[in-house]
């Protein structure tokens, strides 16, 4: 990448920057260091093909035409930006600033992706439509390339008949036509992003040891990214504090009654409004509208007290 500097940042390749003025004094605006060093991050990260999104970068897929994934996060970037000469002298002096800066879920000083999750682009031009339950092709619009993405690339290709051995087998050994067609449906559900609605029950998967049980929710792996998956281990080590806005699944994992306490139990399964205690602040409250994923290997069985309340919430 060849870089040269300018009084007021630099352009890539000799060709003219364009910037959007505002009707702002730009000699006083420009005149700030860090102001500009953002804004030359900003430029050099579109043309190399990065993006911010939620505090985190993403970059446009190799073989996608507008599609971008998660790729590191702000700090990592921002340091293997230190490396470049054009950026070393201003970064060393500001590098901390401009993480913090860039790294906020809210930023918009460089303009973020707008993600649709309502697509999942494949293969030959095409997006999966989750809502349609079909394909489409110019999902998005030219004018869109770059600020809008897809949820996720898949390398699928729309026109070749696919036949899922392994999952259909697991499918086909435990369950009947019927609840093979619920099950489907319900994995499904789990890519509605942020449409659960209170009090709908969350489906519960139950097996032996070994019967291939969480290995049903590695399709959804494939499309989610891990750090937007909340999860819950039989080492309990969850606080609903890990659920925020970027947040797309929850997935239990050898769910029991020692999990999470009761109250816990509830006010996950039923979703709606709710509360997160942040230590050493005020507990901030939410909309839970996150899908669940439980995967157990017998029925859970609470207290006489509580069972009524857990059974109108889970499907086992």
């Amino acid at each position: 990448m060849k870089l040269v500097i300018y009084q007021f940042g630099f352009q890539l390749d000799g060709s003219a920057v364009q910037r959007e003025h505002e009707i702002v004094d730009e000699q006083g605006r420009l005149s700030d260091k860090l102001t500009v060093l953002v804004d030359d991050i900003g430029i050099a990260m579109k043309r190399l093909g990065y993006a911010l999104y939620g505090g985190k970068v993403y970059k446009k897929c190799d073989k996608a035409k507008y599609t971008y994934s998660y790729t590191c996060e702000v700090e990592a970037f921002v340091n293997s930006f230190a490396a470049n000469k054009s950026f070393k002298a201003r970064l060393l002096k500001d590098t901390k600033k401009v993480i913090d800066i860039l790294a906020n879920p809210l930023c918009e000083v460089i303009r973020p992706l707008c993600v649709d999750y309502n697509l999942i682009k494949v293969n030959d031009g095409h997006c999966w439509s989750i809502k349609e339950r079909r394909f489409l092709e110019n999902a998005i619009a030219d004018k869109n390339i770059g600020h809008v993405t897809p949820r996720a690339f898949s390398p699928y290709d729309p026109t070749e008949e696919r036949e899922p051995k392994y999952f259909k087998d697991v499918l086909e050994n435990s369950l009947t036509e019927a609840e093979i067609e619920e099950f489907c449906e319900d994995s499904l559900r789990l890519l509605n992003y942020k449409q659960k609605r209170h009090k709908n029950k969350v489906p519960c998967f139950i097996g032996a040891a070994n019967s291939g049980k969480t290995s049903l929710f590695q399709p959804i792996l494939g499309l989610v990214h891990h750090g937007n998956v909340a999860t819950i281990t039989k080492q309990r080590v969850f606080n609903k504090a890990m659920i925020h806005h970027f947040t797309e699944v929850i997935f239990v994992d050898e769910a029991n009654l020692s999990t999470l306490d009761i109250d816990d139990w509830k006010i996950l399964t039923q979703g709606g409004y709710t509360a997160c205690d942040i230590k050493y602040q005020t507990a901030k409250s939410f909309i839970n509208r996150c899908l669940m994923h439980l995967v157990a290997q017998k029925k859970l069985k609470f207290g006489p007290e509580d069972q009524a309340a857990v059974d109108r919430r889970l499907k086992n």
